[in-house]
Protein backbone atom coordinates (compact mmCIF):
# COMPACT_ATOMS: atom_id res chain seq x y z
CA UNK A 1 0.00 0.00 0.00
CA UNK A 2 1.13 3.24 -1.17
CA UNK A 3 -1.55 5.71 0.74
CA UNK A 4 -4.85 5.83 2.46
CA UNK A 5 -7.95 6.87 1.26
CA UNK A 6 -10.06 9.71 3.49
CA UNK A 7 -12.74 8.14 4.79
CA UNK A 8 -16.28 8.69 4.24
CA UNK A 9 -18.75 10.27 6.73
CA UNK A 10 -21.75 8.51 7.97
CA UNK A 11 -23.69 12.36 8.01
CA UNK A 12 -22.75 15.63 6.60
CA UNK A 13 -23.06 16.94 10.49
CA UNK A 14 -20.31 15.15 12.37
CA UNK A 15 -17.77 17.60 13.50
CA UNK A 16 -14.21 17.30 14.45
CA UNK A 17 -13.36 17.97 18.06
CA UNK A 18 -10.47 18.26 19.67
CA UNK A 19 -10.02 15.49 23.03
CA UNK A 20 -9.35 18.82 25.06
CA UNK A 21 -12.56 20.68 23.40
CA UNK A 22 -14.50 18.36 23.91
CA UNK A 23 -13.47 17.64 27.34
CA UNK A 24 -14.62 21.33 27.96
CA UNK A 25 -17.41 21.42 26.51
CA UNK A 26 -18.61 18.31 28.65
CA UNK A 27 -17.03 19.81 31.77
CA UNK A 28 -18.64 23.65 31.30
CA UNK A 29 -22.25 22.11 30.72
CA UNK A 30 -24.78 22.85 33.69
CA UNK A 31 -27.14 19.83 34.13
CA UNK A 32 -29.44 21.21 32.54
CA UNK A 33 -28.01 22.37 29.49
CA UNK A 34 -26.23 18.53 29.35
CA UNK A 35 -29.82 17.42 29.99
CA UNK A 36 -30.45 19.67 26.22
CA UNK A 37 -27.42 18.88 24.73
CA UNK A 38 -28.47 15.05 25.27
CA UNK A 39 -31.87 15.64 23.95
CA UNK A 40 -29.93 17.63 20.56
CA UNK A 41 -28.28 14.02 20.03
CA UNK A 42 -31.48 11.80 20.31
CA UNK A 43 -33.85 14.39 17.77
CA UNK A 44 -30.55 14.11 15.34
CA UNK A 45 -30.33 10.63 15.56
CA UNK A 46 -34.03 9.97 14.86
CA UNK A 47 -33.63 12.64 12.24
CA UNK A 48 -31.22 10.41 10.12
CA UNK A 49 -33.97 7.86 10.42
CA UNK A 50 -31.89 5.76 13.16
CA UNK A 51 -33.35 4.61 16.72
CA UNK A 52 -29.62 4.91 18.54
CA UNK A 53 -30.24 4.98 22.70
CA UNK A 54 -28.18 7.75 24.15
CA UNK A 55 -24.34 6.99 24.71
CA UNK A 56 -23.63 4.94 27.66
CA UNK A 57 -20.69 7.48 28.39
CA UNK A 58 -22.96 10.75 28.06
CA UNK A 59 -26.30 9.19 29.54
CA UNK A 60 -25.65 8.07 33.03
CA UNK A 61 -23.76 9.78 35.77
CA UNK A 62 -21.36 6.62 35.83
CA UNK A 63 -20.87 7.05 32.15
CA UNK A 64 -19.59 11.13 32.25
CA UNK A 65 -17.91 9.94 35.17
CA UNK A 66 -15.91 7.34 33.03
CA UNK A 67 -15.56 9.40 30.04
CA UNK A 68 -14.14 12.52 32.02
CA UNK A 69 -11.73 10.39 34.54
CA UNK A 70 -10.46 7.59 32.42
CA UNK A 71 -11.32 7.63 28.72
CA UNK A 72 -10.31 11.55 28.27
CA UNK A 73 -7.36 11.56 29.88
CA UNK A 74 -6.01 8.26 28.81
CA UNK A 75 -6.60 9.84 24.82
CA UNK A 76 -4.26 12.47 25.87
CA UNK A 77 -1.84 10.71 27.44
CA UNK A 78 -2.03 8.60 24.08
CA UNK A 79 -1.56 12.24 21.85
CA UNK A 80 0.66 13.50 23.56
CA UNK A 81 3.64 10.49 22.37
CA UNK A 82 2.40 11.31 18.98
CA UNK A 83 2.99 13.31 16.19
CA UNK A 84 0.31 15.29 15.10
CA UNK A 85 -0.85 12.95 12.05
CA UNK A 86 -0.96 10.08 14.30
CA UNK A 87 -3.21 11.41 17.03
CA UNK A 88 -7.05 10.17 17.69
CA UNK A 89 -9.06 12.84 17.11
CA UNK A 90 -12.93 12.02 18.02
CA UNK A 91 -15.89 13.11 16.28
CA UNK A 92 -19.53 12.72 17.75
CA UNK A 93 -21.71 10.94 15.37
CA UNK A 94 -25.78 10.86 16.80
CA UNK A 95 -25.07 9.00 19.94
CA UNK A 96 -21.74 7.60 19.45
CA UNK A 97 -18.23 8.77 19.59
CA UNK A 98 -15.92 7.83 16.94
CA UNK A 99 -12.05 7.54 17.17
CA UNK A 100 -10.28 8.69 14.14
CA UNK A 101 -6.81 7.45 13.99
CA UNK A 102 -3.42 6.39 11.61
CA UNK A 103 -1.50 3.68 12.86
CA UNK A 104 2.03 2.62 11.15
CA UNK A 105 3.06 -0.86 12.11
CA UNK A 106 5.80 -1.39 10.32
CA UNK A 107 6.03 0.51 6.89
CA UNK A 108 2.09 1.15 5.46
CA UNK A 109 -0.17 3.91 6.79
CA UNK A 110 -3.47 2.82 7.94
CA UNK A 111 -6.65 4.89 8.54
CA UNK A 112 -8.93 3.56 11.36
CA UNK A 113 -12.09 4.46 13.27
CA UNK A 114 -12.87 2.89 16.52
CA UNK A 115 -16.63 3.20 17.54
CA UNK A 116 -17.79 3.45 21.33
CA UNK A 117 -21.53 2.44 20.93
CA UNK A 118 -23.80 2.98 23.54
CA UNK A 119 -23.57 0.16 25.18
CA UNK A 120 -19.72 0.96 25.90
CA UNK A 121 -17.80 0.21 27.87
CA UNK A 122 -19.97 -3.67 28.76
CA UNK A 123 -19.84 -4.22 25.02
CA UNK A 124 -16.49 -3.50 23.19
CA UNK A 125 -15.50 -1.03 20.55
CA UNK A 126 -15.65 -2.04 17.07
CA UNK A 127 -12.33 -1.11 15.08
CA UNK A 128 -12.47 -0.70 11.03
CA UNK A 129 -9.94 -0.30 8.83
CA UNK A 130 -11.20 2.49 6.11
CA UNK A 131 -7.43 1.80 3.97
CA UNK A 132 -8.43 -0.68 2.14
CA UNK A 133 -7.32 -4.49 2.77
CA UNK A 134 -6.64 -7.67 0.91
CA UNK A 135 -8.96 -10.30 2.80
CA UNK A 136 -7.72 -12.08 5.43
CA UNK A 137 -9.13 -14.70 8.06
CA UNK A 138 -8.93 -12.67 10.48
CA UNK A 139 -11.33 -9.71 8.93
CA UNK A 140 -14.71 -9.08 9.13
CA UNK A 141 -16.99 -7.60 6.97
CA UNK A 142 -17.45 -3.84 6.43
CA UNK A 143 -13.28 -4.40 7.22
CA UNK A 144 -13.87 -4.47 10.94
CA UNK A 145 -10.85 -6.23 12.72
CA UNK A 146 -11.57 -9.21 14.70
CA UNK A 147 -10.55 -8.48 17.98
CA UNK A 148 -12.45 -9.43 20.75
CA UNK A 149 -14.13 -12.88 19.76
CA UNK A 150 -17.09 -11.55 18.40
CA UNK A 151 -20.02 -13.98 20.24
CA UNK A 152 -18.01 -15.05 22.56
CA UNK A 153 -19.11 -15.51 26.52
CA UNK A 154 -17.76 -12.66 28.86
CA UNK A 155 -15.14 -15.08 30.32
CA UNK A 156 -13.08 -15.96 27.58
CA UNK A 157 -12.99 -12.29 25.35
CA UNK A 158 -10.45 -10.69 25.63
CA UNK A 159 -12.24 -7.41 26.34
CA UNK A 160 -12.41 -6.21 29.74
CA UNK A 161 -14.33 -3.23 30.39
CA UNK A 162 -12.63 -3.36 34.26
CA UNK A 163 -9.45 -2.47 32.65
CA UNK A 164 -9.17 -1.42 29.48
CA UNK A 165 -10.06 1.85 27.79
CA UNK A 166 -11.05 2.61 24.41
CA UNK A 167 -6.87 3.06 24.07
CA UNK A 168 -6.65 -0.65 24.37
CA UNK A 169 -8.65 -0.84 21.61
CA UNK A 170 -6.19 1.41 19.92
CA UNK A 171 -3.04 -1.02 20.72
CA UNK A 172 -5.21 -3.93 19.64
CA UNK A 173 -5.61 -2.53 15.89
CA UNK A 174 -1.95 -1.72 16.31
CA UNK A 175 -0.67 -5.48 16.99
CA UNK A 176 -3.65 -6.97 14.42
CA UNK A 177 -2.24 -4.47 11.36
CA UNK A 178 1.40 -6.07 12.64
CA UNK A 179 0.19 -9.14 12.09
CA UNK A 180 -1.63 -8.29 9.32
CA UNK A 181 1.22 -7.16 7.47
CA UNK A 182 2.99 -10.48 8.26
CA UNK A 183 0.38 -12.69 6.81
CA UNK A 184 0.41 -10.44 3.70
CA UNK A 185 3.98 -11.39 3.31
CA UNK A 186 4.14 -14.47 3.99
CA UNK A 187 0.18 -16.19 4.05
CA UNK A 188 0.53 -17.43 8.10
CA UNK A 189 -0.84 -15.05 10.66
CA UNK A 190 1.50 -15.11 12.95
CA UNK A 191 -0.77 -15.02 16.43
CA UNK A 192 -1.64 -19.06 17.52
CA UNK A 193 -4.60 -18.12 19.39
CA UNK A 194 -6.44 -16.49 16.45
CA UNK A 195 -5.99 -19.05 14.31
Amino acid sequence: MTGWETPRRETPSSTFRSVRALLWELMNRQSVAFGDFLAHLEEASSVHGRQDTPMGLLDSEAGKLRLLTIEIPAIERYNETRDREFRIRLVRQGSNLILCYRLMPTHNIYELETRLYSSYPVVPPETRVLTPLRHCPHLLEGQTLCLWRQGSSRQNNRWDPSRHTCIFAVQAAWRWLACYEIWYETGEWPLPEAR
